[in-house]
């Protein structure tokens, strides 16, 4: 029911707070139809249709599991241009929210896409009411208008929480996580020839080892499938996470290795 649109984006390090910030948006996004919340097998989706003066747009929230962070994507039809990426600012109803965020524009399909990686601890999306806008430098300055917003955003948890409950995960096990474990699953594992796309759930305990695993999605290459989580138990050795008093604690991860992708659907795209 999902398809991928892919984005690897790296983080820059220029502050685009520095930049001199107009008092009022250049573009102004307007609602054109209702909140949905798409359920797939590992993620939820928040879509709703806008219109930028009168032209079909589509927004986008998703929640990447058990991590604090958002991928909000704004699409409209028949922008063309070319790709490129940098620093956003975010105001949440004409409040600007402290630093900035990383954002990434490109094609695909018929849409223009404006990609935009929110961490919920540092930009907190569930506080819109009404209007939530991105200030960039050199492409764009826009605000939604996006009345409706708790509800939804309510719902959207909601089905995240669903979808935890399957998985045995407790969302005060993500919550209370500060700062995230550190090291990379790459570091541990045997790839296999064929394998391109899997989605793994895990737990790092306080000590950094594995000592839970499940595999979400098979990646189709047995031998890999059947010894990826074996393979972490006995080998991985990551930095725990840690809770608000910097103590270690156990919390669950999840990773989907295909360069970090994060998949969406444009319906209708």
């Amino acid at each position: 029911m999902l398809r991928n649109i892919a984005f690897a984006g790296m983080l820059l390090a220029s502050p685009a707070a520095a930049q001199s910030i107009s008092a009022a948006p250049m573009v102004r996004i307007e609602a054109a139809g209702n909140w949905t919340v798409v359920k797939g097998e590992m993620q939820c989706v928040l879509d709703r249709s806008l219109t930028t003066g009168g032209v079909p747009t589509r927004l986008q929230i998703t929640l990447e599991p058990v991590t604090p962070t958002v991928w909000l994507r704004v699409a409209t039809e028949g922008d063309g241009g070319k790709r490129s990426d940098g620093r956003a600012v975010m105001f949440i109803d004409g409040r600007r929210m402290a630093g900035d965020l990383h954002y990434n524009i490109f094609v695909a399909g018929k849409y223009r896409m404006r990609e935009y990686m929110l961490n919920l601890q540092q930009h907190p999306l569930g506080e819109v009411q009404e209007r939530l806008r991105f200030w960039t430098k050199a492409h764009g300055d826009i605000e939604m208008q996006l009345g409706g917003f708790p509800a939804a955003w309510t719902a959207l948890q909601n089905c995240m929480g669903e979808l935890y409950d399957g998985w045995g995960v407790k969302r005060e096990d993500i919550e209370r996580a500060v700062t995230r474990p550190g090291g990379s699953l790459h570091e541990f594992i045997d790839w296999a020839d064929g394998v391109r796309e899997f989605a793994l759930l895990y737990w790092i305990n306080a000590q950094g080892r594995v000592d839970e695993c499940r595999l979400l999605m098979p990646s189709g290459v047995e031998a890999f499938d059947t010894t990826l989580c074996s393979t972490l138990q006995s080998r991985a050795r990551f930095s725990p996470a840690r809770d608000a008093q910097g103590r270690p604690i156990r919390t669950p991860q999840f990773d989907h290795p295909r360069l970090r992708i994060q998949i969406t659907r444009l319906r209708g795209g």
